[in-house]
C-alpha cells in the first residue's frame, strides 16, 4: 500500500515506520534532521518534511507501538536506545 521509496529533491527517502496514524519516510544518508525525514498521514498526504518530522519519528519510536519498522530503521532505534536516547522522551 505504502512504497518502498519515494523521491524528492532528486533524493530517495525510505519507507522506515508505519504507525497507526503516520507513515514515516527517511534519507539515511543525510545528516541534517531537517531534511532527513517525511511524515505523512495514512492517506498518504504531507504532514511535516522538517525538523518536526523527526521530532514525530523519534516520538513514534519511543512507543514502540509500530505496525512496521524497516530493518535500517530497527539497527538504528536498537543504536539510539542502547545509547539511551529514549530514556527521557
Amino acid at each position: 500500500m505504502y512504497p518502498l521509496f519515494l523521491t524528492r529533491f532528486n533524493e530517495r527517502f525510505y519507507r522506515a515506520l508505519i504507525t497507526k496514524d503516520f507513515v514515516f519516510y527517511v534519507n539515511f544518508q543525510e545528516g541534517d534532521e531537517n531534511g532527513s525525514c517525511e511524515m505523512y498521514n495514512r492517506d498518504m498526504e504531507l504532514i511535516s518534511n522538517n525538523y518536526f518530522a523527526s521530532v514525530g519519528l523519534f516520538d513514534e519510536l519511543a512507543t514502540g507501538e509500530w505496525e512496521y519498522i524497516s530493518p535500517t530503521m530497527k539497527q538504528n532505534y536498537k543504536l539510539a536506545k542502547a545509547d539511551g536516547y529514549f530514556e527521557n522522551l
